[in-house]
């Protein structure tokens, strides 16, 4: 059974390859390199991947849930891209929480 820093890393490297795939390289090196950082055994990963939200350019500025006008092979593949970065998201927010309150106890 997967821990869910291995879930959390496996999710953020397939989420990587649909933005390679959505010619996005900037976001795909850079969920990437959290991968990486996870599957190393560097929580840091989860906590820079959370502090890719907010603001202008961010993951959820980029990818938003797309529009009506935009082709269906394209919305598939931006829903692809979203569903897997909200699951990324409540990972590595639990994941960082859960380790943080550790530490606390």
């Amino acid at each position: 059974m997967q821990t869910q820093t291995e879930m959390l890393a496996n999710i953020l490297r397939e989420t990587a390859y649909l933005m390679a795939e959505d010619e996005n390289p900037h976001w795909a090196e850079r969920l990437y390199s959290d991968a990486k950082k996870l599957e190393s055994g560097d929580i840091d990963g989860a906590e820079d991947f959370l502090r890719s939200f907010g603001g202008m350019g961010s993951l959820d500025d980029i990818y938003g849930r797309p529009g009506k006008n935009k082709p269906e092979e394209e919305k598939v593949l931006i829903e692809l891209i979203c569903d897997r970065i909200d699951i990324a998201h409540r990972l590595a927010s639990k994941l960082t929480w859960e380790l943080r309150n550790e530490h606390r106890a």
